[in-house]
């Protein structure tokens, strides 16, 4: 499901994750995202990529929108961003 940001008012999608939590990703596919939609039966599964999963995908791969938002915290950023 497609929407804007309550923060920034930009362009994001709602995906659900594999255990049914809400995530919200920016609204294009991003080379340096970490996220995969992994198509079901019910619909596309938002899936966290790391180690060789991340690097052996091959389809788009999507930037959770908190990792760029101006809005959200510099600390979370800058974590996520270090990899911790």
């Amino acid at each position: 499901m497609s929407g804007t940001c309550r923060d920034c008012a930009a362009p994001v999608r709602f995906e659900r994750t594999e255990r049914g939590k809400k995530m919200i990703l920016n609204d294009r596919p991003d080379p340096l995202g970490n996220v995969a939609l992994i198509p079901t039966a019910l619909g596309p599964v938002a899936r966290v990529l790391s180690g060789s999963a991340l690097t052996d995908w091959r389809g788009p791969r999507w930037m959770p929108h908190w990792a760029t938002c101006p809005h959200s915290s510099s600390d979370v950023r800058g974590r996520w961003r270090a990899g911790i």
